[in-house]
């Protein structure tokens, strides 16, 4: 455990004693409130395993599974997520239904003037009455609008704390910022004058409030990750300064996006409403998103139902992807030039092999297959 590492869990461990004698004496605590940012590899999954396993060691409950635990609520936006964590959805663990295009982005729907409602909210409240800490991951696909109406769903499970955020529990969200943002506007990190509605802005200003960020900084030794051969090329391309800044989506200016990039091609997405929604979040985002060059054969069959294209024709699809009507589905090539050490979203729904290089005008040289997973 590293420095970075070490500060949450000290927090965490800190809050997990006051919280045991907090339970002895049938008293309330001050709750915790805490982001952990963290690219891939640096410790996010063990930082929770054992923040979890020292608060089962607190309540002196060390053989209880993550899984059964009655003190501690994982929790996680997509199901994948869920799973990695040992824990639940967030829609299925709080009930949250809403699943229309402008899903949280209307006002909060109270169980107990629901149909079915108050003997949903009794269940939640029976079943997480013990609940001491929550734990959400991979916070940068919730959007704010989905932030408030967690807010307030724990407010009502835990009713003698409605007062306070998360309805008084510990709440802990780990996550990469920069990785990909919700589909439905607006992300976390949208700033607030950026937001026209007022629900997102509750959730904004929720986020906003929460006192302690941590950054973990240790990340996964490469050795550990590729084989001999593939670390020796790795060891050759070292990308300069000048290549992770023109990569780089937080710290590239607009004015010095080269040419290429207003004319790259999208990505086929799935149907109309996905395409709508990721242009949004790309709009709202604070800082540019390089749009990488390349061509892809994708789902022909789909593609040749709509624009008549031969489905065995490879050729007649990149042609039409070039026309004036190609105004929704586009192709990108199956290798995406990215550079070594730049953070770059990968914003499409399908799988992808990515490659290394220098820089945009040198060769690519294959280090490992990546595969996206399908978000949508």
């Amino acid at each position: 455990m590293d420095e970075s590492q070490w500060v949450p869990f000290a927090l965490a461990m800190r809050q997990s004693r006051k919280r045991f004698m907090a339970h002895i004496e049938n008293s309330e605590c001050l709750p915790l409130q805490m982001i952990i940012h963290g690219e891939g590899g640096s410790g996010k999954s063990w930082l929770i395993k054992h923040i979890v396993k020292d608060l089962h060691n607190v309540f002196n409950e060390q053989y209880i599974s993550r899984r059964r635990s009655k003190r501690v609520l994982l929790l996680a936006h997509q199901g994948t997520a869920a799973f990695n964590i040992k824990g639940q959805t967030i829609c299925s663990a709080l009930e949250l239904k809403s699943f229309s295009r402008n899903a949280f982005s209307a006002p909060y729907k109270s169980l107990a003037t629901a149909k079915g409602g108050p003997t949903t909210l009794k269940r939640l409240q029976d079943k997480y009455q013990n609940v001491h800490l929550v734990i959400i991951d991979e916070f940068s696909v919730i959007s704010c609008g989905m932030l408030h109406w967690i807010d307030q769903r724990m407010r009502e499970i835990w009713p003698k704390c409605r007062q306070l955020p998360f309805g008084g529990r510990d709440i802990i969200f780990t996550g990469d910022s920069a990785q990909l943002d919700p589909v439905i506007p607006y992300s976390l990190s949208t700033p607030s004058l950026k937001i026209h509605n007022s629900v997102q802005q509750l959730g904004r200003e929720t986020w906003e409030a929460i006192p302690y960020v941590c950054c973990l900084t240790n990340k996964t030794d490469l050795r550990q990750t590729l084989n001999g051969m593939q670390l020796l090329v790795a060891a050759a391309k070292c990308a300069t300064p000048e290549d992770v800044d023109l990569f780089n989506t937080r710290y590239m200016k607009k004015a010095e996006m080269p040419d290429w990039v207003s004319t790259a091609k999208h990505i086929a997405y799935l149907n109309a409403d996905v395409a709508a929604a990721n242009q949004n979040s790309l709009a709202s985002s604070t800082f540019p998103v390089v749009q990488i060059p390349s061509k892809h054969t994708v789902q022909l069959k789909r593609l040749a139902s709509q624009r008549e294209i031969p489905p065995d024709s490879i050729q007649a699809l990149l042609e039409e992807a070039e026309t004036a009507n190609a105004n929704r589905d586009r192709v990108v090539s199956r290798d995406v030039k990215l550079v070594v050490g730049a953070p770059v979203t990968l914003i499409f729904n399908m799988e992808q092999s990515a490659v290394f290089v220098m820089a945009p005008t040198t060769s690519s040289t294959t280090l490992s297959s990546v595969r996206t997973q399908h978000y949508l």
